[in-house]
């Protein structure tokens, strides 16, 4: 997670903004997996907290207005306003020995987005970010980019600081909890692999 600080004014904030989220590039591991049968392993990449605690530490740029009822991707408590800008999403698939890690057919990851409050229950709202994609044809590269689902027209959608939306980007907002989904068919070992999903973010 990246805490906001005012003395941060280098890492791109938007316009209006005296300070930026830290550029950051969170991970989900699944290099220690080894299932025994088919099943799903569920890894958060990032976290932005539907409240902070930081009131004490300075110069401190607060939250923006929490809304008081559920909006779009958002439930009430989430903010108002967007905290950061995903940019782009990876899927990093490495052999140990370093060739290309392409698991076994049927191997799947997606990426999900939950905004979720502090009240009592299962307040939460869940958003698809990239479809399940098959690794065994997906990982052509070591490095492979993920594409996003389209925002167009809901809150996620995200802009350019002259207006312009950019399909390949996503907005962040408190509350949220972005997440990967690998999925097996049948035994897989993935310990002897590097196998991550990285997020890029602003």
């Amino acid at each position: 997670m990246a805490a906001k600080f005012k003395w941060e004014e280098a890492n791109g904030s938007p316009p209006g903004v005296n300070g930026a989220w830290d550029f950051k590039n969170d991970v989900a591991d699944f290099s220690g997996q080894n299932f025994a049968a088919a099943g799903n392993q569920k890894a958060s990449c990032l976290a932005m907290p539907i409240s902070t605690n930081l009131q004490g530490m300075g110069e401190y740029d607060a939250y923006p207005t929490a809304l008081t009822a559920a909006s779009g991707t958002r439930v009430a408590g989430a903010s108002s306003q967007p905290m950061g800008i995903l940019t782009r999403a990876w899927i990093f698939a490495r052999t140990n020995a370093g060739a290309l890690y392409q698991p076994a057919a049927g191997s799947t990851i997606a990426l999900d987005v939950v905004n979720a409050n502090e009240t009592a229950g299962a307040n939460q709202v869940a958003t698809n970010i990239v479809a399940a994609v098959t690794l065994a044809t997906f990982n052509t590269a070591i490095w492979n980019p993920l594409t996003f689902a389209s925002f167009a027209g809901t809150d996620r959608a995200a802009a350019r600081p002259d207006g312009t939306v950019m399909t390949s980007w996503m907005y962040l907002y408190a509350g949220d909890l972005v997440f990967a989904t690998f999925t097996v068919t049948g035994a897989l070992d993935v310990r002897t692999n590097q196998l991550y999903v990285i997020l890029e973010w602003v």
